[in-house]
Formats: structure tokens, C-alpha cells, sequence
């Protein structure tokens, strides 16, 4: 179980108690070499212009052509993939630019633990690194978090940019503001009540995410892990993302 710090700051009414959660799993982030960074993508960076204003990559240090201008539209690599769109369509290629999983979806998002959100019509499911549709689209968002487990919102797909800037984006940008959701896996299907909130706990592949009952009484953060167990069980009410080996929380008490 993890340790706590407590510090408090008073004002009028409250008082507020930030705590700091000591680290209950979490895996360095190691460098790679440029070698690495080609082979898996990350040292690859979308480029667009020419005649025809198509895209393609660049090496990001030197800026050298990686793979030539022949997209529509670029995505950043993942897990040595990356969506581009031919067509009016997105598909997938590797770090060669070579197409590995066809043009069929209406949006496509980053690959994560092997999985992807695609969009197609107003409706969200996964596809797999193998190009396998796991999950077939139904839901407003569908978006892989801890392995085979996804973050859900019933509905459809919201739109919040123009058509030539939307993304899907992966959870550490998402849900601020889109209300109650789920975690769904896709081997058992759901794992909670459509009835949460959530926010990161760690970056990278994380074993526990931040969630909170919205439909409780006193909705408060906990941590939960991808079984939709608590791990910690809901005592915060406000939460932010582990750094440096801490999550800073707190509590609101009410001034007696």
C-alpha cells in the first residue's frame, strides 16, 4: 500500500489537505538511440507540403526524408505504427511506409499494449496490431488504457475539432469533460457500472488509473486497477498524475 504525507493550507471555509501518494508501481523510462528511435518511430516526425500538399515522415534531428509524401494526412508513430489516410481513409503503416493494415476507417488513433481506437461512421471500436477489428464499433469512445482494458463512453463520437484536425486522442488527453464512462475489457467485457470518472495515474502503461463513482453521494478519487478493483479505496478529491515517484492529492474538510 502506498504512503502518505500530509501538509495542511487553510482558508475561510475549508480547509485542504494535499497528500503525497508514494508510487505504488512504476517502471522507468529508459532512453533509446536513434537506431531505436527510427525502428519504433518516435525519432520520426510527420512532413507535408509539395505540389500536391501530401505528407509523410522526416527523421526529427536531422530532417532528412524517412518515408516520401504520399498521404492525405499523417498520425505520430506508436508502437512502430502509425495512421495515414489514402483515399478519405485510414489505415496503418510501419516505419518502412509500408501499409500494414488497409484504409478503412474513418479516424484511427495510436496503438496502445497493441490495440487502437478507430472510428467508423459515429461509432468507435479496436483494431489490433494485426489489423483484426477486436472490437466492433459501437461506442462514443473506446480507448485502450492497461492491455486488453479501454476506458468507454456509450454513444457516439463527439466531434470537438474541424474534420482536418480531429483526433482520437490516447487517455492522458482525454476525458476532462465527458461525463460518466466505463471500463470495458475485451475479453470479459464490462468490469465496472457505466458510472465513472477517470484520470491518469501513470503515464506509459500503467497498472492503475484514478477513478471516482460519479452517481455516489461523495464521489471521491481512488485508484483502481484493470480488473475495476480498488487498489486504494476512494478518499480524494482531487487527484493528479504520478511524477517523480508521487501523485499529489487532497482533501476538503469542512471548517468547524
Amino acid at each position: 500500500m502506498p504512503r502518505f504525507l500530509a501538509n495542511r493550507t487553510w482558508s475561510r471555509n475549508w480547509f485542504r489537505i494535499p497528500l503525497l501518494v508514494i508510487s505504488l508501481s512504476c517502471t522507468p523510462s529508459h532512453g533509446s538511440g536513434s537506431d531505436d528511435a527510427v525502428e519504433s518511430g518516435k525519432g520520426m516526425v510527420p512532413s507535408c507540403g509539395g505540389i500536391f500538399d501530401l505528407c509523410g515522415y522526416s527523421d526529427r534531428q536531422s530532417g532528412n526524408e524517412l518515408i516520401p509524401k504520399a498521404f492525405e494526412r499523417v498520425m505520430l508513430f506508436s508502437e512502430g505504427l502509425a495512421a495515414v489516410r489514402m483515399n478519405g481513409l485510414f489505415g496503418y503503416v510501419d516505419t518502412a511506409g509500408k501499409i500494414v493494415i488497409e484504409p478503412r476507417f474513418d479516424l484511427a488513433g495510436p496503438f496502445h499494449d497493441g490495440f487502437a481506437e478507430i472510428l467508423v461512421g459515429q461509432h468507435t471500436g479496436v483494431v489490433s496490431e494485426t489489423g483484426k477489428v477486436v472490437l466492433e464499433p459501437q461506442f462514443g469512445r473506446s480507448t485502450p488504457i492497461m492491455g486488453d482494458v479501454l476506458i468507454v463512453r456509450k454513444g457516439q463520437f463527439r466531434p470537438k475539432r474541424p474534420p482536418e484536425m480531429e483526433e482520437l486522442e490516447p487517455f492522458d488527453l482525454l476525458y476532462v469533460d465527458y461525463g460518466p464512462m466505463g471500463l470495458y475489457s475485451l475479453s470479459k467485457g464490462w468490469l465496472t457500472a457505466y458510472t465513472y470518472g477517470f484520470k491518469p495515474f501513470e503515464r506509459g502503461r500503467p497498472n492503475y488509473v484514478w477513478a471516482r463513482d460519479l452517481s455516489a453521494k461523495q464521489s471521491r478519487f481512488g485508484l483502481m486497477n484493470n480488473e475495476g478493483e480498488w487498489k486504494v479505496e476512494p478518499a480524494f478529491d482531487t487527484v493528479q498524475p504520478l511524477f517523480d515517484g508521487r501523485a499529489v492529492v487532497s482533501v476538503k474538510v469542512k471548517r468547524r
